[in-house]
């Protein structure tokens, strides 16, 4: 890939430039810094990517982490992972609430709405993807609600349909700070349940009926 052209006047490399849709874009990311010699791409990790994973960057990335995220995902260590400290007692109790009387479990799901709602725009699907994509809900945020990772049909990090951000983007920069980016590399593709649609996810994932109970057991067998 060219880098740029060298200005022998000045001894200066130019920024290259691509085009997209017709339009030019500058200053594009590159994963591996310029050979300052061919001007195309060396061997070298780019030294603004390894900048931004040292611990200081991190430590400054998560000052400036969204709220909603840093108490979604304090919450899901704490009661929504099969290996949360709370998650055992939270079973007991969406198993006890699945005898209750109809009206118990349409309030503690309209609870449930409300909260996720604020938090995240939520849809109510029922299969929730929320911890896959750093709390942002694809169903809502994506215009392709794309739960099972990036289309590739985005540039400079905006979406080819809308103009809005690529939410696996966004994911990235709300992860990096915790050194969990390549977390979503990690595990199957989220194939969701649409039985589930308008149920509670919080039971669901309780009492092991949505993708990530089945995604437990695969690891287990």
């Amino acid at each position: 890939m060219n880098r740029g052209l060298l200005d022998e006047a000045t001894g200066r490399r130019m920024k290259p430039t691509s085009f997209f849709l017709g339009a030019a874009v500058t200053d594009e990311f590159y994963y591996f810094e310029c050979d300052e010699t061919t001007g195309l791409s060396s061997s070298e990790v780019s030294g603004a990517l390894v900048a931004s994973r040292t611990s200081a960057a991190r430590r400054h990335g998560r000052l400036r982490s969204p709220v909603n995220y840093r108490v979604s995902r304090s919450a899901h260590r704490a009661v929504f992972d099969p290996e949360a400290p709370l998650f055992g007692a939270a079973r007991r109790f969406s198993s006890a609430v699945e005898s209750a009387p109809v009206s118990a479990r349409k309030v503690l799901h309209f609870a449930e709405r409300a909260s996720k709602m604020a938090l995240h725009n939520c849809k109510d699907y029922g299969d929730c993807s929320l911890p896959e994509v750093a709390y942002l809900c694809p169903e809502s945020q994506s215009a392709k609600n794309q739960r099972n990772g990036p289309c590739g049909g985005s540039h400079d990090g905006l979406c080819e349909v809308a103009d809005r951000e690529c939410i696996w983007a966004r994911a990235d920069e709300r992860l990096k700070p915790y050194g969990k980016e390549t977390s979503m590399l990690e595990g199957p593709v989220v194939f969701n349940n649409n039985a589930l649609r308008g149920t509670s996810a919080w039971a669901n994932t309780f009492l092991g009926r949505d993708h990530q109970a089945r995604s437990v057991a695969g690891q287990e067998t």
